[in-house]
């Protein structure tokens, strides 16, 4: 473990927190909780946290039909969602319209909970003004408005602002110089919704442990299941979800330099006699800020977030949640004067605001509660997935309510997830054979020892090689042997398409369909065409006789001799239609026979170099011959 690694990994949550408003009026039921006596044995499923995260995932699993056990350290929902800033407000404007859309469908699932089931918890839609404070800011803005124009449901829900007399009337203070206004946004007391869903849930037997902090994470010997270790007993479950967000590298030390806490402050302020109520939620986003401010209802307390940017270090490493830092605690009183008007024009505003409430919190970095619940969906990976192997948390339910718009475009929008298979999966095992590790010690040597790391990419490949395709266990076995987190392996291999994530046939076909193959020679449509028709298979699939495997991929650096294929490791350039099903039959006959003769790599149509072979291409000389360019031709 490096000594950034033992500065930025996250402690247990504090035994003693700093007061939190949200908490002034706790759920009498929730208090002490636990559902049994002594920690169950057993369960099919362990959700490790109690904010709004582990809530919606129990939501989930338990009207699904698993048996849960929920475990908190502390009280329940006294992490981050019970000390953040009560805004329910979607990244319209700042995010993927992908994003977008489904961010805006998380918060009309949460409107319609709430009144469905009568939730008290003080939900009510406001809209929310994002303040512009520079130039930098205003053309950003007016960039994403221009990218959301395409998006006409999208394009409706949200505004650019820069009249000054509009901005005056959104009250934001004399320095801004424009304002993106959401009409979709809400504000929300965050622990009484997390309260009431968690005490339905303890109706339909969710079995809670509050004051039940978990110690320990171990694989099952045998079952593939885990061994959850707490305080007070061990609990054996088939499944684990990990809903702790700041607090996640305590238990997997692996990802230290992944999830790294941040501590956040929020206040809650005194508005000042003879102000006006506030109409609107509001954030901004000055480099030392990045600010977000909201009013309880009837011009109560001005619940406000951020600064911690304004100390060295931003609070990032920090977890414990049992001090709050004077400087941010200051600027956090005195950044309404410059940022928003509570009192009427001309009148003078407060220097500094008194607190009623100051609390810290420890989170993964500033999120609004909206990108903490879709965070919490993305988790919900079953009973439901697509034949992709990706996972539609909520789908069903969303698109019912909310029709197909409720969901992003694209699929990767969502989650890209690993699936357990007979064929992959962590409990198969792999290991480099004799043969290989040789090879792998001497890739191993070529880097300095500390740099080690940098291998991981022929590593990938020298086990891709021996078992066929990337396999869970493959990245697991380069994480071990590089001494690194396993999801930088991950990282790696999902994202390079060199690396096979599910078997391939013997025959992996790559057309490259990028612009200079689309225009050189027949070009690349008419070969993939080729290619689909004669194996009678489409993008992404494997041939019943598990021969050929066919993908199109973006540039493989061959653009001169367009259009190219690569098959396994070789190069086929300069293809035609006939030209490449020849190939493909030479190959499929290959495998069966060792006495066929299967055309070389490089060009089919007979050019001998990568010079341009209709003319001169020198204006002040003849072109260069073979013999020049290629002494061995």
């Amino acid at each position: 473990m490096t000594t950034a690694d033992r500065d930025t990994r996250a402690s247990l949550p504090s035994k003693e927190s700093t007061s939190s408003f949200w908490h002034s009026e706790p759920s009498q039921r929730l208090l002490g909780h636990r559902s049994t006596e002594l920690v169950p044995t057993e369960a099919d499923i362990v959700v490790i946290g109690s904010g709004i995260s582990g809530t919606f995932v129990a939501k989930g699993l338990v009207e699904g039909g698993r048996r849960v056990v929920m475990l908190e350290a502390r009280e329940a929902c006294w992490g981050a969602t019970g000390r953040n800033g009560g805004h329910c407000q979607p990244g319209v404007w700042n995010s993927s319209p992908s994003v977008a859309r489904f961010e805006l469908a998380t918060l009309h699932m949460l409107a319609g909970l709430v009144a469905e089931q009568g939730i008290a918890c003080d939900w009510q839609l406001v809209g929310g003004v994002h303040g512009l404070w520079s130039t930098a800011e205003l053309e950003a803005a007016r960039k994403q408005m221009r990218r959301l124009a395409r998006h006409a449901h999208l394009r409706d829900s949200v505004r650019l602002v820069t009249d000054r007399d509009e901005l005056r009337a959104l009250r934001l203070a004399e320095g801004a110089i424009g304002a993106v206004v959401q009409r979709q946004a809400a504000v929300l007391w965050p622990y009484k919704l997390v309260a009431a869903v968690l005490e339905a849930l303890l109706d339909r037997g969710m079995n809670l442990q509050t004051g039940t902090a978990v110690v320990g994470l171990k694989r099952e010997e045998t079952g593939g299941g885990w061994m959850v270790e707490t305080e007070r007993g061990v609990i054996a479950a088939r499944h684990v979800v990990l809903a702790t967000n700041g607090y996640t590298s305590y238990l997997l030390p692996s990802m230290t330099d992944l999830i790294v806490p941040v501590q956040g402050q929020v206040c809650a302020l005194k508005p000042p006699t003879g102000s006006r109520p506030l109409e609107h939620s509001y954030s901004w986003l000055p480099t030392a800020s990045d600010d977000y401010l909201l009013q309880r209802p009837s011009g109560g307390l001005l619940i406000l977030g951020g600064e911690r940017c304004s100390v060295q270090g931003g609070r990032m490493g920090i977890s414990r949640d049992d001090v709050v830092d004077g400087v941010i605690g200051g600027r956090l009183r005195r950044a309404m004067r410059s940022a928003v008007k509570l009192r009427g024009r001309g009148e003078e505003e407060e220097a500094e605001l008194v607190a009623a409430m100051e609390c810290s919190l420890s989170e993964v970095s500033p999120r609004q509660l909206t990108s903490a619940l879709f965070q919490a969906l993305r988790l919900l990976t079953f009973p439901e997935t697509d034949d992709s192997g990706l996972a539609w948390p909520l789908a069903s339910h969303l698109t019912s309510r909310h029709g197909d718009d409720a969901l992003p475009v694209f699929a990767t929008a969502i989650l890209q997830v690993h699936r357990n298979s007979p064929d992959n999966n962590p409990d198969i095992p792999f290991k480099f054979n004799a043969q290989n590790e040789k090879i792998m010690a001497e890739i191993i040597k070529r880097y300095p020892p500390q740099y080690k790391k940098a291998a991981v990419m022929p590593l990938l490949d020298l086990g891709q090689r021996q078992h066929g395709f990337t396999s869970i266990s493959v990245m697991n076995e380069v994480a071990r042997l590089l001494e690194m987190p396993p999801m930088r392996v991950y990282e790696v291999a999902t994202f390079y398409t060199m690396y096979n994530r599910t078997p391939v046939g013997k025959f992996f076909v790559q057309a490259c369909t990028t612009t200079p193959c689309q225009l050189g020679g027949c070009g690349s449509d008419v070969i993939v065409d080729a290619i689909k028709s004669h194996l009678g298979i489409k993008q992404g699939q494997t041939t019943a006789d598990g021969l050929f495997t066919f993908i199109e991929v973006e540039c493989l650096g061959a653009c001169v001799n367009a259009p190219m294929i690569q098959i396994n490791d070789e190069y086929y350039e300069d293809l035609t239609p006939e030209s490449v099903v020849q190939l493909l039959d030479a190959l499929k006959e290959s495998a069966a026979k060792t006495d066929v003769k299967v055309p070389g790599p490089g060009p089919l149509g007979g050019r001998r170099t990568c010079e341009n072979s209709k003319g001169q291409t020198n204006l002040l000389s003849e072109p260069w011959g073979a013999e020049t360019t290629r002494s061995d031709l």
